[in-house]
């Protein structure tokens, strides 16, 4: 098994034919089908069933298909990483950031990294945590502004403190509230939450005996946050999210009997990274976090 033929074969399953991929490699058919055999025979089993129109690929396709594509990637990853190891006045940086940080990202660690090193080039991957961590691992990226919880087991961690949960909403829902607000406060209204914090907070309403009216549950917290600003109910958040709020109609309430969690953390794979301006760029959030 060759890396060209890895290659080959990410191209076909990406585009969904060989020809598909033939011309996503700039070839013709022929040489592309003679390796995608000589890689079935190899292996002892067929890749992919073709269709007229697209191939489906079997249980042993599939698992090639992923392999491969850790082993390019890594393949890539080190090529990058001879090239920039000795600087990091260039090259391209290849992180990760989960949708609620995107805008404290820019605001206290993009602008302010590119602003000392200016050559820099970025290259985001937006995702959830754990969709980040996974292309940590085949390294499609180099390193990941996640937020806790999460098993850190095969990572290296670099995390700020834990931050306050708050209810984010319009006055009619929480004027006259008090500051913080309680579990049976925040069960009287019309929640929107983030789906990856849903647990934590059925345990600590359960834990009360209280019944929320759950109203949406959503996958990115800018979407409750959308939700909030349009007056369908009330968000709950962390103190980040609100301190890059820039709208006046919103108002926060701290919420009482909810341990501080949402804790922002740059992951990097076990050893580091292994890009110059990766290590540059860890070394950054690492020495804001201590101001």
């Amino acid at each position: 098994m060759e890396l060209l033929q890895l290659k080959y074969y990410r191209a076909v399953v990406e585009a969904g034919s060989i020809n598909g991929g033939a011309k996503k490699l700039m070839m013709t058919q022929p040489p592309v089908s003679m390796q995608i055999r000589l890689l079935e025979k190899e292996l002892g089993c067929t890749l992919f069933e073709r269709g007229r129109r697209k191939i489906r690929l079997t249980e042993e396709g599939q698992i090639l298909y992923e392999h491969a594509v850790r082993i390019l990637n890594m393949t890539q990853s080190a090529a990058a990483a001879v090239t920039d190891c000795h600087s990091a006045a260039g090259g391209t940086l290849r992180i990760g950031v989960v949708s609620s940080l995107a805008d404290l990202a820019v605001q206290r660690w993009f602008a302010g990294f590119a602003n000392e090193h200016p050559l820099v080039n970025y290259e985001l991957s937006e995702g959830n945590t754990y969709q980040l961590l996974d292309k940590l691992r085949s390294r499609e990226i180099d390193v990941a502004l996640i937020r806790q919880p999460f098993s850190a087991r095969d990572f290296e961690c670099f995390s700020m403190e834990p931050q306050d949960l708050l209810v984010i909403g319009m006055d009619r829902y929480l004027e006259g509230l008090p500051n913080p607000v309680s579990l049976k406060q925040l069960s009287e209204l019309p929640l929107i939450l983030y789906r990856r914090w849903i647990d934590v907070l059925d345990r600590a309403f359960s834990a009360g005996g209280y019944s929320p009216r759950i109203l949406c549950v959503s996958d990115d917290v800018r979407t409750c946050i959308s939700w909030v600003s349009a007056g369908l109910g009330a968000a709950i958040a962390p103190k980040d999210i609100w301190q890059s709020q820039s709208s006046q109609t919103l108002r926060m309430r701290t919420i009482r009997g909810l341990a501080p969690m949402a804790q922002t953390t740059l992951a990097t794979n076990k050893g580091g990274c292994d890009t110059a301006v990766g290590k540059a760029f860890t070394e950054y959030f690492i020495k804001d976090c201590r101001l």
